[in-house]
């Protein structure tokens, strides 16, 4: 049989305090649920994720190929049925009314 170097180059003292410093930034109760699962769920979930995946890039791919929209293009030009005023103070602002 042929000898396997020891793959880690750091003394197994460093390679314990390593693993301990990167525990808690691990949520451990994410990988004990997932194990809880049967090999076929945890195939369906992984394949759930990919679905989702593919769908984001899709999305991503779809809006790099849109032309740029500018911000002039996103302001709705005021109606034409607004007197002026209206129009400068925009629609849900409180009108002076001449009762007069």
């Amino acid at each position: 049989m042929v000898p396997v170097p020891d793959a880690s180059p750091l003394p197994p003292a460093k390679v314990d305090r390593l693993v301990e410093e990167l525990k808690k930034d691990v949520d451990r109760t994410l990988i004990r649920e997932n194990l809880k699962l049967t090999v076929e769920e945890r195939l369906l979930k992984l394949m759930s994720h990919q679905r989702f995946v593919d769908e984001l890039q899709r999305a991503g791919r779809e809006l790099r190929r849109r032309p740029a929209r500018t911000a002039e293009a996103d302001v709705t030009p005021p109606s034409p049925a607004l007197g002026v005023a209206e129009a400068l103070q925009g629609a849900d602002a409180p009108q002076a009314r001449d009762n007069g």
